[in-house]
């Protein structure tokens, strides 16, 4: 007994919200029963706005209660009938055996409402059926009685027969029932609203439609029409309306979500200047979305403001978002930050968390800071790999006036501190740096570098220490310095060539005139069981096909062989650079002339310069417009 009488005021105090609200609108109306205001035009008819007293008509079944009576008594029942209510849902469900009361509960009050709908829509039919007068309060009335129950249909159809019968609506029932359409996110009866609103005559001033615009952007931002809310926000600045922070929250995060950070921060940064306050959800959905899009101001914001203002804990996918941030943008003091926050938490730190912070100080030249975070790293057991190093190669790419100047100041400062931090000398760091180098286009000085550097800090080279030459070699084809390098690891180092820099060296020599020896390298890859892979075996293709060589057919046979996919392109290449039939023959007659066969480049030369016969002279001007 005692748990039912529990669960009955329980079902009372969810069955009578929003009782002190009727009971202030049935006040005002007896109010307005005793009072007599003046005469106004309306629809050229003389008519009294609430000067009438209340209806006289009376419901013989509900025992002479006036309409707003009636209203009263459908929307606030009597605690008789919640306790009769409650211990019916009570005993069915202790009956059905029937273990979750409270969702059973829900379900009566749902049903209670659904009911009290369908009395107030038909008491609102039978007295519109009797051709009853009714009065503004008892308009008011039906409008409170269908907010109450949440129905924004009835809502409308009583402002509407209110406006229509002589009795304008004010201001703040436009407003109610535009709240509750917001809620209902209904946009369609927002818009119908505002054509009411224009029939009642009512003044196109911000202070009368502000409740339109607001109602109207929270309705589409929270069904996700976010360039339409955008829209509508814009509307309301041009108007001079100032939106409040749950209207800008859903444009904020609107535009966050479709990736419109600039434009979020832009609305936020200007929100924040008029001093508006905004709740943590909406820097915390756009922390989100700055982390996903990579933006660092943005972010940075967001982040301040959490941490700052409602010391509000991050989550560790927004901490890494933002260490990614922070690594791209040089901005050391967030990935320290972020670094702190997340050990505080006892979050366990990985490699690639302290990376984060390695690179953010590459990127702003912090060399000396880099290298204590480096070394630190690294007697925790990370930063070993030269994949932790590709940022140091990324900082000292530079322009090739600067390349050498910084290299050598980088290489200084790590001289420097080899005495007090020994760990971060190693082959890696030196091999990343002169990567660096080579990436600058300075070639030769890269190679020099090579020797000096690791014989000054008496550290061996591998295989890996010639690669970044030996790159910069096959973009500009220069064949001498990858020569001079590969001699340098077979015979100085005596070192076993990898499958990269038989590559790259296939790659170099295909870029001459004479390409005869990338297929010793290739033969010999193929000798110690190394697959090329397939850019080597497509730069081949194309380089044969150019002077119809038909070891283009056999590499693409390679291919097929090895499973590698050949572009309808790649096997076109031949015959699209082939076309000329008589391209064997000028080849065989060029040769007669002591000129390398196949150089599009010398053949292009001005024969009256050069003294010499051209392939140009022999095919036409033409002949090598593909």
């Amino acid at each position: 007994m005692h748990k039912a009488t529990v669960l009955t005021r329980h079902l009372a105090a969810v069955s009578t919200r929003n009782v002190a609200r009727s009971t202030v609108s049935l006040a005002k109306a007896a109010t307005l029963r005793r009072t007599s205001l003046p005469v106004v035009q309306h629809n050229s008819q003389q008519v009294r706005r609430y000067a009438a007293p209340l209806t006289d008509y009376h419901d013989e079944g509900q025992g002479g209660l006036t309409i707003p009576e009636q209203i009263q008594q459908i929307v606030n029942p009597s605690n008789s009938e919640r306790i009769r209510l409650a211990l019916d849902v009570t005993q069915s469900a202790y009956v059905q055996k029937k273990k979750d009361l409270g969702y059973e509960l829900d379900n009566a009050v749902k049903a209670r409402e659904n009911e009290t709908h369908d009395k107030l829509d038909g008491l609102y039919d039978k007295v519109r059926k009797k051709d009853v007068a009714l009065t503004g309060a008892d308009y008011e009335a039906f409008i409170d009685g269908y907010h109450f129950v949440q129905s924004v249909e009835g809502c409308l159809r009583a402002l509407r027969d209110m406006n229509k019968h002589g009795f304008p609506p004010s201001i703040s029932q436009y407003t109610m029932v535009l709240k509750l359409a917001a809620n209902k996110h209904r946009v369609t009866t927002i818009y119908l609203i505002a054509q009411e609103m224009q029939l009642a005559g009512i003044e196109d001033t911000k202070e009368n439609y502000a409740p339109f615009f607001s109602s109207l952007l929270l309705c589409l931002g929270k069904t996700g029409q976010i360039e339409n809310s955008y829209a509508v926000y814009l509307e309301m600045i041009e108007r001079g309306i100032v939106p409040g922070s749950e209207e800008i929250h859903y444009v904020i995060t609107g535009l966050a979500t479709i990736g419109e950070i600039d434009l979020a921060l832009q609305i936020l940064r200007e929100s924040l200047g008029r001093s508006v306050a905004f709740n943590q959800k909406t820097y915390m959905h756009t922390l989100a979305n700055a982390g996903f899009y990579m933006h660092h101001e943005a972010y940075k914001l967001c982040y301040d403001q959490l941490t700052t203002v409602f010391g509000a804990q991050i989550t560790a996918g927004d901490c890494e978002a933002g260490l990614s941030i922070a690594a791209r943008n040089g901005d050391s003091t967030l990935a320290a930050d972020i670094l702190q926050r997340l050990d505080t938490a006892g979050y366990p730190l990985q490699e690639f968390h302290f990376e984060a912070l390695f690179d953010a100080l590459l990127f702003c030249k912090k060399w000396d800071l880099a290298f204590k975070v480096l070394d630190n790293m690294r007697q925790a057991g990370y930063g070993k790999s030269s994949k932790s190093l590709r940022t140091l190669t990324r900082a000292l790419t530079t322009t090739r006036d600067e390349a050498e100047e910084l290299a050598e100041e980088v290489f200084t400062r790590l001289v420097n501190s080899q005495k007090t931090m020994p760990d971060v000398v190693d082959t890696n760091v030196l091999n990343a740096m002169v990567s660096g180098l080579a990436s600058s286009k300075c070639v030769e000085a890269a190679a020099s570098c090579v020797v000096s550097w690791f014989n000054r800090l008496g550290i061996s080279r591998d295989a890996d220490s010639y690669v970044g030459v030996l790159k910069a070699c096959a973009e500009s084809g220069n064949k001498t310095i990858a020569e001079r390098m590969l001699t340098m690891l077979l015979d100085t180092d005596g070192l076993e060539p990898t499958k990269e820099v038989y590559e790259l060296m296939i790659h170099t020599v295909l870029n001459q005139i004479n390409y005869e020896d990338a297929f010793v390298y290739l033969d010999t890859m193929k000798a110690q069981d190394m697959v090329p892979e397939w850019s080597t075996y497509a730069h081949i293709v194309r380089r044969c096909a150019k002077v119809r060589d038909p070891r283009a057919q056999t590499a693409l046979g390679e291919m097929r062989s090895l499973g590698y996919v050949v572009t309808p392109a790649l096997e076109s290449y031949a015959s699209t650079y082939g076309r000329n039939p008589r391209y064997a023959e000028a080849v065989s007659e060029f040769e007669r002339f002591g000129t390398a066969a196949g150089s599009e480049g010398s053949a292009k030369k001005d024969s009256k310069d050069s003294g010499r016969i051209t392939l140009e002279d022999i095919l036409g001007a033409d002949a090598f417009k593909i």
